[in-house]
């Protein structure tokens, strides 16, 4: 059927290890902004969130947790990039 659409067929292992191979980079790329400073707009954003959770006297969830957020939608984004220019003929 991939053929006869025009689609490469690809086996349930191929695309675990393609999506695996794209998180590890997303990963390395977020671990390398935070130790080179790059994440400021990131870093502004939870201070900003910190600082109003404060004055509403409610607790903040954790930088760590905050990062984890950043990532997970950095790598939720990179899918439905990839989702979005997989060639599809009908």
């Amino acid at each position: 059927m991939a053929a006869y659409l025009g689609a490469a067929f690809r086996s349930k292992a191929q695309v675990q290890h393609d999506a695996g191979t794209a998180v590890d980079r997303i990963l390395a790329r977020v671990e390398e902004a935070r130790k080179s400073g790059a994440l400021a707009q990131v870093n502004a954003a939870y201070k900003a969130y910190r600082q109003a959770q404060l004055a509403r006297n409610e607790a903040a969830i954790s930088y760590t947790a905050h990062l984890a957020h950043f990532t997970r939608n950095l790598v939720i984004l990179a899918a439905q990039n990839a989702n979005a220019t997989t060639p599809r003929s009908v």
